[in-house]
């Protein structure tokens, strides 16, 4: 590590984020070892006053910049939001009081992130069954697109013809001469992965039992990270799961590598199933959440639109009992709108990145790479009960001169 410690340059970046400034030096002095002692014993006092800030990294000098950016006037700082845009531009100004070299954007220190809701807007969804009007919420809700449900977030159907399929998950292939330009009527996959655990409820694969972080060692760091997201991803598809959200509604609905009814040439699909989601997952599916832009909601090649509706819809549809249905039969012709989109941030999302540049030529093409948070979590109606946690300090450190 004795060529990373004195490389020429160090480049402040911030995952989604903004960071405070590190220094990399060609030969940094050892590092001053403090007496061990607590230095901030609790909170601190509720205010604090600004003081004149130094060249040491101090408890006193710490919080002359952290009750500033952490007061309420700064509202959470939630990414996307205009108190977030203001702390970003506060980290940029010390940056460049500082000397820091931008290294964002066109010659700025702000790196726009293209960020914003992303979700369906409830307002906007139809669906119709042979001209009678159905409700969203109570008779059907759309779903939305995953990376392996097939699903594509755009729904534009005009009395399109619809065909019972049998149940999602099953090896039968379906028919073309049956099928194609129609919308295939699925039940909901059988579950074999518990309740859903509220995200998608009677589905296969949504009722992965989360460990606390203390119970699962060595899976902390995010090559760990990924990889036990991933034998998740893997083991829910394996059982036949929905997105990770249920096969029964949440947020896939479509089995993992049932793809049968776009290869039979089906221009949609209907999931029998919303009784299995519960209020809070139709609220999450059809509430707008903050994201970076997604291509999930154009599809990959021979997505499709899919909603999950109620088992009275699918009556309403076929005019009989669900349990009487077999596989090719038809029901009432169905017409349908709805879209997943995404939309920029009315305040742009944004890094804030700065180059401090070193003193060794020789390591010139070198870089030590620091980055934080700015954002937090925003405002919220339900207050929170907050414990104090006290900080120690056991190094001294130091930046450039304020």
């Amino acid at each position: 590590m004795s060529r990373t410690h004195s490389a020429l340059a160090a480049t402040v970046v911030l995952g989604f984020l903004a960071a405070t400034p590190a220094l990399a030096q060609s030969k940094p002095a050892a590092a001053k070892v403090a007496s061990g002692k607590t230095v901030w014993p609790d909170e601190g006092p509720r205010t604090w006053a600004p003081r004149p800030t130094t060249s040491e990294i101090t408890a006193n000098d710490l919080r002359t910049r952290l009750y500033a950016f952490a007061d309420d006037s700064m509202a959470g700082r939630r990414i996307g939001e205009p108190m977030n845009y203001k702390g970003t531009a506060y980290i940029a100004s010390e940056f460049k009081r500082f000397g820091l070299k931008p290294a964002g954007d066109n010659g700025t220190y702000f790196q726009n992130l293209t960020y914003g809701p992303i979700g369906y807007d409830s307002t906007t969804i139809k669906m119709a069954v042979g001209g009678t009007a159905l409700k969203v919420r109570a008779d059907f809700v759309p779903v939305a697109p995953t990376a392996n449900n097939g699903v594509n977030g755009k729904g534009n159907f005009s009395g399109v013809q619809t065909v019972f399929a049998g149940r999602l998950g099953e090896p039968q292939p379906l028919d073309p001469a049956t099928f194609k330009g129609k919308i295939a009527v699925f039940l909901a996959a059988l579950p074999t992965g518990g309740s859903g655990n509220g995200r998608g409820g009677a589905g296969g694969g949504g009722g992965a039992n989360l460990k606390s972080c203390a119970l699962v060692p060595n899976k902390f760091g995010a090559y760990n990270a990924a990889a036990v997201e991933q034998a998740v991803r893997d083991s829910t598809a394996a059982r036949g799961g929905a997105g990770g959200r249920g096969a029964g509604g949440g947020r896939g609905n479509n089995a993992p590598g049932d793809t049968r009814a776009q290869a039979a040439g089906a221009i949609g699909t209907l999931v029998i199933g919303l009784e299995g989601m519960t209020p809070t997952a139709i609220s999450q599916l059809l509430g707008s959440r903050m994201g970076m832009e997604s291509t999930l909601a154009a599809g990959g090649a021979g997505s499709i639109g899919s909603a999950t509706i109620s088992r009275s819809v699918a009556q309403q549809i076929f005019g009989k009992s669900i349990d009487a249905l077999t596989v090719g039969a038809t029901g009432q012709p169905i017409s349908g709108s709805w879209t997943y989109e995404w939309k920029m941030s009315k305040t742009p999302a944004r890094n804030v990145v700065a180059i401090m540049p070193g003193s060794d030529p020789t390591l010139s093409a070198e870089y030590v790479l620091v980055g934080a948070h700015s954002d937090h979590n925003g405002t919220t109606a339900t207050g929170a009960h907050h414990v104090p946690v006290p900080i120690k300090f056991s190094r001294t450190a130091r930046r450039p001169a304020a």
